[in-house]
């Protein structure tokens, strides 16, 4: 008798999930589930399915999930060995410095300027039909910037970067005795 109630109770389950697939929307639309009696006076399912050639599949339940694309990976950064150009940059301004020519003199025996800078030098000669020009020279001699020797009146603009600090001697190629001046670099 124990036999027989455990193979009942086999029976029993196989026949609640049969009975539950076929409700899944597998085909089995038509599919039910009816109690039979048996001698013991127990009742269990079975389920019978019956389908023809025109039978036409009815949905049941929630519709199935149509199948979608996975979400594109977000944006990744460059590796590590591809470098940017870098990004263009306005010229730096220069430091503005001027100094006129009259009367075979400077109007001045000073300029001040930065140590390391990037200098604009304006050479005004006003002297009309004289010849002038001015050069800056370091400690051994040698030009840090030379301007071109022009007859008047004549502008000259030449840029150049000063050296470090120190006082350096500009003068006049044509009248180095009467035009001549220090440089001082901060």
């Amino acid at each position: 008798m124990l036999r027989g109630r455990w193979f009942l109770a086999a029976l029993a389950v196989c026949a609640l999930l049969a009975a539950g697939a076929a409700g899944c929307g597998d085909g089995g639309a038509n599919a039910s589930a009816t109690p039979t009696r048996r001698a013991t006076g127990t009742s269990t399912p079975t389920a019978t399915t019956s389908a023809t050639a025109t039978d036409t599949p009815v949905p049941t339940g929630t519709p199935a999930p149509l199948a979608t694309r996975p979400p594109p990976p977000p944006p990744t950064r460059p590796p590590a060995t591809e470098r940017r150009p870098p990004a263009p940059t306005q010229p730096r301004a220069a430091y503005p410095l001027s100094i006129i020519g009259r009367d075979t003199r400077f109007n001045t025996n000073r300029l001040v300027a930065p140590a390391r800078t990037l200098v604009r030098l304006t050479f005004a000669n006003q002297d009309a039909g004289v010849r002038h020009n001015i050069a800056i020279v370091d400690s051994t001699s040698r030009a840090l910037v030379r301007t071109e020797i022009k007859a008047g009146p004549a502008v000259d603009v030449v840029d150049f970067t000063t050296p470090g600090p120190g006082s350096y001697n500009f003068f006049c190629d044509v009248h180095p005795r009467q035009m001549s001046g220090t440089l001082v670099v901060q």
